[in-house]
This record gives structure tokens, C-alpha cells and sequence, in this order.
């Protein structure tokens, strides 16, 4: 796993925002989407879902978040 996409997959988590996102941690939006779908299909479920420009996270990516968010810290 790519602890940068996870980076971005947290951040996506707590701003629910892919623009938000970006500009928190210094990158572009496509970066962010990129690394998020890279990452869901590693691990072969969806992590999020959109919902108008509004990202929200599904019950795979909840507990996802809950798992890795002590280990991308470190």
C-alpha cells in the first residue's frame, strides 16, 4: 500500500472534499482522485462515493479510515 494514497484517502475522509483536500496538502485534485482509486482498487472495494461535488465515505471506507489513521500518523 502507498502511504501517500492513504494520506490522500484521509484527508478525503475528514474534508470530504477532493479541491479541499488538494490544497491542504499541497497537491492537485487529480493527484488526490488518482490516489484514491489506486488505492480502491488495491484493496478491491470502493472507498468513497460522490455525491454531487461532495465526496462521502461508504461502510468499506469508514472502517478503512478507522484502521489505517494511527499508521499513516506514525
Amino acid at each position: 500500500m502507498n502511504l501517500d494514497h492513504a494520506r490522500y484517502f484521509l484527508s478525503l475522509s475528514r474534508t470530504q472534499h477532493i479541491a479541499k483536500s488538494a490544497k491542504l496538502l499541497g497537491i492537485s485534485p487529480t493527484a488526490i482522485s488518482h490516489g484514491v482509486n489506486k488505492l480502491e482498487q488495491e484493496l478491491g472495494v470502493e472507498l468513497t462515493s460522490k455525491v454531487g461535488r461532495n465526496i462521502i465515505l461508504t461502510d468499506a471506507g469508514i472502517e478503512f479510515s478507522r484502521k489505517i489513521e494511527s499508521v499513516v500518523k506514525e
